[in-house]
C-alpha cells in the first residue's frame, strides 16, 4: 500500500464504508499548500455524503468499529437523525488509522449538502467546495451544484475585491477567505494566520481552470493584473443565493447597484460572517460528543462521555451522585448505563484516585487524593 499512490489509498479505505452517494477528499494531502514539505505526513480529510446519515452510523458502528473509542461511540449510536444534522448537517470523525494514513471523515446527507451549495444556507460545505478537491466517488447532482457555487464565489470575491489595480492571486485568495469569515476557529487562533494565501498560491492551477478560464467578468494581461467588467458582475447578482440577494437589495435601498459598491460589499460581508459563525460554533459544540477522547494518565483508562445531560460510564468504578440531602453509591463493571445529571457528580476509582464533573459542564478534572471524607465530598 506504502508505494500507492494517495488518490488510488482513499479509494481503498472508502471501499470498506457502508453505501455512500459522493466521496470528496480535501486539504493538503491533496492540494499543495505552500509552507509544507512535500515528503511531510498529512492528514486526509474526507467529506462522505450519504442518502441517510443516521443509517450510515448504525451500519458503520457495526463493520467498523475500530474508527469509534467510547465518546463518538455512544453518541453516534444514540442521537437521533435530527441531531446528527444539526448546525452545518456534518459529523466528524477523527483519527481513523487506515494502512499508512490517517483521516478525519465527516459525514453529511446529501440533502444538505444541495441546499449549502445551492442555497448557502451554511457556507459550510459551500466554502469547501469551491476551494481544489479530490473525487474520489462523483455523483451529477452534486457536481451540477457545485459549478453554480463556485460561479457565485467567483461573483462575490469580484463584489469584495479592493478596486485599485487588483491581481490574480488576490482575487484567488478572497475566493479562499470567504468560508472564513466569521469561522469561530479564527477567534481561538486553531487555524494558521498564512493558511489563505498558501491555500491561493498551492491551488493556482485548479483556480485558473474553475474561475479564469470559465468566465467572461474579468481580463487578465501578461503580468496577471485584471479588469473587472463590473456591470457584468453586478447583472450576476440577481443570481445569486435569494437570502444573500434580498440582503445586498435591503442594504443598498433606492440607490443603483453601479453607485453602491461600499453597500454591496458590507451586504456580503454580514450575511457570510453571520452564517458562517453560527455553523462554525454548532460544530465545534457537536465536535464534543464527535471527537475521540485519549485517555491520559489521570483519567486512569476509564472513559466519561456527557450526552443529552445524561452521564455515560465504561469501566470499573464507584460512582457517587449526590441528590439533595441523599447520597447513592453504585458500582459499574463493564456496564454502558446513564444518571440524569440532576446535581454535582464524581466518580471513586479503584486506586482511590477521583474523577470529578459538574452538572451540564463538558470538563472533568482528576482530583488526587486518596481518603475524602463526607464534608469533602459536599465541595462538589
Amino acid at each position: 500500500m506504502e508505494n500507492k499512490d494517495i488518490r488510488e489509498r482513499i479509494k481503498e479505505f472508502i471501499a470498506t464504508l457502508p453505501d455512500t452517494v459522493s466521496v470528496k477528499a480535501y486539504g493538503s494531502s491533496i492540494a499543495y499548500q505552500s509552507g509544507y514539505k512535500e515528503n511531510e505526513k498529512k492528514q486526509v480529510d474526507l467529506i462522505v455524503i450519504v442518502e441517510d446519515i443516521k443509517k450510515f452510523y448504525e451500519e458503520n458502528l457495526k463493520i467498523n468499529k475500530y474508527m469509534y473509542n467510547f465518546t463518538p461511540k455512544v453518541y453516534f449510536k444514540h442521537a437521533k437523525s435530527d441531531s446528527l444534522r444539526k448546525a452545518a448537517g456534518i459529523c466528524y470523525t477523527t483519527d481513523i488509522k487506515y494502512g499508512i494514513d490517517t483521516y478525519k471523515m465527516g459525514v453529511i446527507e446529501k440533502d444538505d449538502v444541495l441546499d449549502d451549495l445551492l442555497n448557502w444556507k451554511t457556507f459550510y460545505i459551500a466554502g469547501r467546495f469551491q476551494k481544489e478537491m479530490f473525487t474520489a466517488k462523483a455523483d451529477t447532482q452534486i457536481e451540477k451544484a457545485n459549478e453554480i457555487n463556485k460561479r457565485n464565489a467567483l461573483t462575490i470575491a469580484l463584489l469584495l475585491l479592493d478596486e485599485d489595480k487588483p491581481k490574480l492571486i488576490d482575487l484567488y485568495e478572497k475566493i479562499c477567505s470567504l468560508s472564513y469569515m466569521g469561522d469561530s476557529r479564527k477567534s481561538f487562533k486553531a487555524e494558521d494566520p498564512n493558511k489563505i494565501k498558501k491555500l491561493a498560491s498551492g491551488s493556482k492551477e485548479h483556480f485558473d481552470r474553475e474561475f479564469k478560464d470559465k468566465t467572461d467578468l474579468f481580463t487578465v494581461d501578461k503580468n496577471e493584473n485584471i479588469k473587472v467588467d463590473y456591470n457584468k458582475v453586478l447583472k450576476m447578482i440577481d443570481k445569486l443565493p435569494m437570502e444573500l440577494k434580498i440582503n445586498i437589495i435591503d442594504e443598498v435601498g433606492d440607490k443603483k447597484l453601479s453607485e453602491s459598491r461600499e453597500e454591496i460589499k458590507r451586504a456580503i460581508s454580514d450575511y457570510l460572517t453571520t452564517i458562517i459563525k453560527k455553523s462554525s460554533m454548532g460544530q465545534n459544540k457537536k465536535g464534543i460528543y464527535e471527537t475521540k477522547i485519549v485517555c491520559q494518565e489521570p483519567w486512569y483508562g476509564y472513559d466519561v462521555c456527557f450526552f443529552r445531560n445524561n452521564l455515560y460510564l465504561e469501566g470499573n468504578m464507584n460512582i457517587y451522585i449526590k441528590d439533595r440531602k441523599t447520597l447513592e453509591t453504585k458500582s459499574f463493571v463493564e456496564l454502558h448505563e446513564s444518571y440524569q445529571l440532576d446535581a454535582d457528580l464524581f466518580y471513586e476509582l479503584k486506586d482511590g484516585s477521583f474523577l470529578c464533573g459538574m452538572s451540564n459542564k463538558y470538563i472533568v478534572k482528576h482530583v488526587p487524593t486518596s481518603s475524602p471524607n463526607t464534608e469533602q465530598r459536599k465541595i462538589f
